[in-house]
């Protein structure tokens, strides 16, 4: 019964359909004003947390269970998020961006980029398979990539 949502004006919220129409919880991105739109929003693997993607070029991971940020995934001068996932342990993120063609796979706890996944075109959406055995993307040359 609960959703999640983002906006821009870095905002990500936590909504519960058994409640009233106002959200359970808000998470905040702090930084540049002009480029604190989250445009994108997941549930992390296990319910309890959230991972955003957002116009800073910045991946973050915020817990419900303690009601913060615990990681962020960043790269150098990377133009904005426009997707993320999570693998099926949780282990890795993955996020698409705008303008490079690039997918890149975090290690969730460390924050460190393990893979750099270059496409030709700008990368719109991409997801983990439900089992967890590869990662499909979708880029604006119209063709579905598989990794497994």
């Amino acid at each position: 019964n609960l959703f999640v949502s983002s906006s821009v004006g870095g905002m990500a919220k936590i909504w519960d359909m058994r409640a009233s129409n106002k959200a359970i919880m808000t998470f905040r991105v702090r930084g540049n004003q002009d480029m604190n739109d989250l445009d994108t929003t997941k549930w992390f693997i296990d319910g309890e947390g959230i991972i955003t993607g957002g116009a800073d070029g910045v991946i973050r991971l915020f817990d419900m269970k303690c009601y913060a940020q615990i990681n962020e995934y960043n790269i150098e001068n990377m133009e904005g998020v426009t997707c993320v996932d999570v693998s099926y342990s949780g282990r890795y993120i993955y996020g698409s961006y705008d303008g490079e063609g690039k997918v890149c796979m975090f290690n969730t706890l460390s924050g460190e980029k393990i893979l750099n996944m270059q496409h030709p075109n700008r990368v719109g959406t991409l997801a983990v398979s439900p089992n967890g055995q590869a990662l499909a993307t979708g880029a604006w040359d119209a063709i579905l990539r598989m990794y497994a």
